[in-house]
């Protein structure tokens, strides 16, 4: 789960697979099992203790709790003070009461992902001293606050006397959304530091990956040690496209900074134009093939329009019970992205 701050209860249904050919009265009918659940630490997840398991399946609830107890099947108390920031795992797994020593029959993973939380003002959160031997894999988990559009990171790296490469991993889940990534290679040939920067989504939180290469730092006995800063910044816009169109107001676009004070450079750039062109000439003709008709016999029109300055011509295909619609007062709005000279 990424979501510690409320509490959230999960149904669980355990249903045993059976061979194909497994007779229904002989083996499904009498099928019975009595397990025992365990939970890896009870103060966090904990489940019923005991389930009857039977051929057509069974479901139970197990819940997690966040400060305060949940009144029903059974209660649970969770402390967020004992967890630490960053990525926690847990097990419910069972065991056959009658034969234990079959070890576990199933396990229910339960991870809980809690991040940093970015208090302070200007929003920035800090992680010192990471030390980085070959392969090492750091992984922070920080809360973006609300208002956040990029962020801002800076590794300084020092301890070291050879090369090192480091890669940088950034990955958002957000909800009915593809998730947002980036990544990067850095190589630091002495100790020195570098930014890098990329976008965010405001309340979601942030996995903040950082692995030294394998094969980078090999023939050197250095431990190299980095301190890794993420400020995080945030414009809001209420457009994100803007269309000029010359018959109406001037367009206004309100920005805001929810985190800190922004110094804006509103730059303009006009990649695209469009022009309406009333053709000088409409021609409506049936087609003659037999591919031109449809399957209740009725022929398919043909409406061409023809510009003043012979830039171009349309074909349009029309029904005959349609072709009224359109005439020679009919406008074309087209790009000049669209024109094949």
């Amino acid at each position: 789960m990424n979501n510690i701050s409320v509490p959230s209860e999960w149904t669980v249904e355990v249903d045993p697979k059976f061979h194909e050919d497994a007779n229904k009265i002989e083996e499904l009918a009498v099928f019975e099992e009595h397990i025992e659940l365990h939970s890896t630490d009870s103060s966090v997840v904990k489940a019923p203790d005991y389930l009857l398991l039977t051929h057509n399946g069974r479901t139970f609830n197990f819940a997690l709790l966040v400060n305060y107890k949940l009144s029903s099947i059974f209660s649970v108390i969770v402390d967020p003070t004992n967890l630490a920031d960053g990525l926690h795992y847990y097990e419910v797994y069972s065991i056959d009461c009658k034969a234990p020593w079959r070890g576990p029959l199933f396990r229910i993973p339960v991870t809980i992902t809690k991040p940093v939380a970015v208090t302070n003002r200007p929003p920035q959160v800090s992680f010192s001293k990471m030390l980085f031997q070959s392969g090492h894999v750091e992984r922070k988990y920080i809360e973006v606050p609300h208002g956040a559009s990029w962020v801002e990171g800076t590794m300084n790296t020092s301890s070291f006397d050879t090369t090192r490469r480091f890669f940088v991993d950034a990955v958002q889940i957000c909800p009915l959304h593809r998730p947002l990534t980036w990544r990067s290679v850095m190589t630091f040939s002495s100790p020195a530091a570098k930014s890098f920067a990329f976008k965010v989504v405001g309340g979601q939180t942030l996995e903040l990956v950082i692995a030294q290469f394998w094969s980078s730092g090999i023939g050197s006995q250095e431990t190299p040690s980095v301190d890794l800063k993420v400020m995080f910044h945030g414009v809001k816009v209420n457009q994100e496209e803007i269309v000029l169109d010359g018959s109406e107001a001037p367009v206004r676009i309100n920005a805001e900074a929810l985190l800190a004070s922004k110094r804006l450079a509103p730059l303009a750039i006009l990649n695209k134009i469009r022009i309406p062109y009333r053709p000088t000439d409409a021609k409506i003709s049936a087609l003659t093939t037999d591919r031109d008709k449809l399957p209740s016999g009725k022929q398919i029109l043909a409406l061409t329009l023809t510009t003043h300055d012979d830039l171009f011509v349309l074909s349009y295909s029309l029904l005959r019970n349609q072709a009224a619609v359109l005439n020679s007062e009919a406008l074309l709005d087209l790009s000049i992205a669209d024109l094949v000279p």
